[in-house]
């Protein structure tokens, strides 16, 4: 009897979102709120500007890997393998994000570049592509750290090296 009243209370008087439920909402609502700024200003000025429909662009893309993170915070119970999918496409646009976001200080700065850059680029993106996807898209849960340790090295240092070489 003590144990089904219990769960009547649980129904009743779901668990608040943790303190940092607030913080995570920021985070996945900032990147895109910051886009679509963005975005309205490169349209005001007439798309004037090409760094800011890069930012624009590259700000949406940021955080949506965030999703469920959001979720556990507000403590809806999530099985982060339902959610490959989302991080099979939501990964690599962030790295894309990363990517436009460069683009977008090259611009500022005035600093040319190569078209050879966008193939590379491109060709960079693709395998970010098929990386996640092939580690993501099956709905398994991953096995070894051996992924999270290639995605570092391969995609997410570099774009941050490349992002912080741009600016300095």
């Amino acid at each position: 009897h003590r144990q089904s009243s219990l769960k009547r209370y649980a129904k009743s008087n779901p668990p608040s979102p943790t303190p940092m439920f607030p913080v995570s909402l920021i985070v996945l609502a900032s990147g895109p709120l910051a886009g679509l700024f963005l975005l309205f200003e490169w349209f005001c000025h007439k798309r004037k500007y090409p760094f800011m429909l890069a930012w624009a662009l590259g700000l949406f893309l940021l955080d949506w890997f965030q999703i469920p993170t959001a979720l556990s915070e507000a403590h809806e119970q999530i099985v982060y393998t339902h959610f490959n999918v989302l991080f099979a496409i939501s990964i690599p646009l962030s790295f894309l994000g990363f990517l436009l976001i460069y683009l977008g200080i090259r611009a500022v700065t005035h600093a040319p570049v190569k078209k050879i850059t966008y193939v590379w680029f491109f060709l960079w993106f693709l395998a970010a592509l098929v990386f996640y996807g092939l580690q993501y898209w099956d709905g398994h849960a991953i096995g070894s750290r051996f992924g999270l340790l290639a995605s570092m090295i391969f995609f997410l240092v570099p774009v941050q090296i490349l992002n912080l070489s741009a600016l300095w």
